[in-house]
């Protein structure tokens, strides 16, 4: 179990390094105010983006997929957000608060800690099951994301359906994941060689293409994180704790127990089934600390973006605890190898 422990760390503690060094470099001047708000726009309108389109472009095939466990990923994410907003209602967080703390609740930094955490649960099997269920689950997580703060961004003259739809579908990240899902159904519908690959893919006909997005794709988490650090302001931490409390607790305790609780009881019923691969596979979707990308969301749609950025930390500070008892757990009662 002590492997598991420091793995948790080994995991997170990149994250945490990153937003201290851009909390150090713009504590002494060395990231302008000027650059963090660039910076942040980057980010968000390109690399980002970026990085949805290389996710979604690498799905390979679609027959091997286990869509039940795929279907119900999706739905426990939809009732976490539903969950997300009744919590919100019932624990009277503020107009501004809202988008940050429901997407706390049901968006997890899959990509980054839950992908490899997976691996180090399920083994091969167990990676290829997030793969696969990242190729799904990381589009809902922005297409909800961008639906919540748009829904609470409060945009003067700008709150109408119409408005808020125009601002969804003209999201970056809407407009990446449908790019990359366009170009999956056209390689699809394009011929294929001897070797049955396609006679035509970007890597391989225009593999200075694909490096470019590649790259872009590589660069967007750390540089998230360094910005995010930059605009830290821990003075602000005070009258934030019950928000930021009550997220965490959400974020790290709740949706896991409900995502797992959920796959046994769906397990038994005969309508998913799951083994160590798909629970440690569960557990690294439900039980991640948000998404890096959701505080730089915040801030360029719109919300308590510093209340955004502290769940950043101290969720992604708290899963070092909370990963390696449920990993514990499961694996006493033998649902993990």
């Amino acid at each position: 179990m002590s492997s598991i422990f420091l793995f948790s760390v080994e995991a997170v503690a990149p994250i945490l390094l990153l937003l201290l060094l851009g909390y150090a470099l713009a504590r002494v001047g060395f990231l302008s105010p000027g650059f963090l708000k660039n910076g942040n726009a980057l980010v968000f309108r390109v690399l980002l983006p970026m990085t949805l389109f290389h996710n979604v472009y690498e799905v390979q095939g679609l027959a091997s997929i286990q869509w039940r466990l795929v279907l119900f990923s999706l739905a426990v994410i939809v009732v976490l957000m539903g969950l997300g907003f009744v919590l919100a209602g019932a624990f009277q967080v503020e107009r501004a608060a809202r988008g940050p703390f429901i997407q706390c609740v049901f968006r997890s930094n899959f990509a980054i800690i839950g992908l490899p955490l997976a691996e180090s649960l399920g083994g091969a099997s167990g990676a290829a099951m997030a793969a696969v269920l990242s190729a799904f689950t990381i589009p809902l997580f922005n297409l909800l994301a961008v639906v919540v703060l748009t829904l609470y961004a409060g945009k003067k003259g700008e709150t109408g359906p119409a408005a808020m739809v125009k601002d969804i579908v003209t999201n970056p990240l809407i407009l990446a994941t449908a790019a990359g899902l366009a170009c999956v159904a056209v390689r699809g519908l394009l011929p294929v060689n001897a070797a049955g690959a396609p006679v035509f893919t970007i890597q391989n006909q225009l593999p200075f293409v694909y490096k470019a997005i590649t790259w872009l794709h590589q660069s967007s988490s750390p540089l998230a994180l360094i910005i995010m650090g930059g605009m830290l302001d821990f003075a602000k931490v005070r009258g934030k704790w019950k928000n930021i409390l009550l997220g965490s607790v959400c974020r790290l305790i709740v949706a896991p127990v409900a995502g797992i609780a959920a796959a046994v009881a769906c397990s038994r019923w005969g309508l998913i089934t799951c083994g160590p691969a798909e629970y440690g596979a569960l557990l690294a979707l439900f039980g991640a600390p948000v998404a890096v990308s959701s505080a730089i969301m915040v801030s360029s749609i719109g919300g308590d973006d510093e209340l955004a950025r502290q769940y950043l930390v101290w969720t992604a500070a708290g899963s070092m605890l909370t990963l390696f008892l449920f990993t514990a757990l499961l694996r006493g009662w033998g649902m993990l190898s």
